[in-house]
């Protein structure tokens, strides 16, 4: 695949594609050196191997592995002279990014490990982000738009469903819910151990 560069500066979704990209570097590509302006830029390593500097840190990067990084973060990535990496990668903007990001356990690491499977599903959502692009350029905005949301939003899910923070794991009431149940059936005969049954929960976890 050659390089290839898409940018959507027209972002107005609350979570949109704003970048994607192909990349096949060599032993003299210029190091990336930057603040990110974008929400998320989520990177694949297709082959080869580099490095990353980000907040402190330092990463060694090799093929199958993934790394990104947030907005305002001043980020720093370089391949390796002996063995150049390919990498293929995606932005995202709007405004419901930072929600989504909040329900995941990625803000605080740039770097995380996939699942064999799991690995293999991104890595094809994101060539087929960048090749629908890259062969669908003429297409009119709007159609290219409704289509690069689609994907981003399946490419999300997945990254949720590997991610998703251990907070949301579980479908256990608030007690919200349970003082909402008691006020709309204080008249009928309810007891603790009824609402436990209710929720699905054990007695000792109503009175926590």
């Amino acid at each position: 695949m050659e390089d290839f560069w898409y940018h959507n500066s027209s972002v107005s979704a609350p979570i949109s594609l704003s970048q994607c990209g192909y990349e096949s570097y060599h032993p003299k590509s210029s190091i990336r050196n930057y603040i990110v302006q974008q929400k998320w830029i989520f990177h694949y390593v297709l082959s080869g191997k580099g490095f990353l500097e980000v907040e402190a840190q330092h990463f060694e990067l090799k093929e199958h592995d993934i790394f990104f990084f947030f907005q305002g973060q001043k980020v720093k990535y370089y391949t390796d002279k002996k063995e150049p990496w390919t990498l293929i990668w995606l932005g995202i903007q709007g405004d419901k990014t930072s929600e989504f990001l909040k329900e995941t356990t990625l803000l605080n690491t740039h770097t995380v490990s996939l699942t064999k499977n799991m690995n293999k599903k991104i890595k094809n959502i994101l060539l087929k982000i960048v090749c629908e692009n890259r062969e669908l350029i003429d297409e009119p905005e709007t159609l290219k738009e409704l289509r690069n949301i689609a994907s981003i939003y399946n490419f999300l899910y997945y990254i949720k469903k590997a991610f998703l923070a251990p907070s949301l794991i579980t479908n256990k009431p608030t007690q919200v819910n349970i003082i909402d149940y008691i006020n709309n059936h204080y008249m009928n005969d309810i007891s603790p151990k009824k609402i436990a049954q209710y929720f699905n929960i054990s007695y000792s976890q109503l009175y926590k």
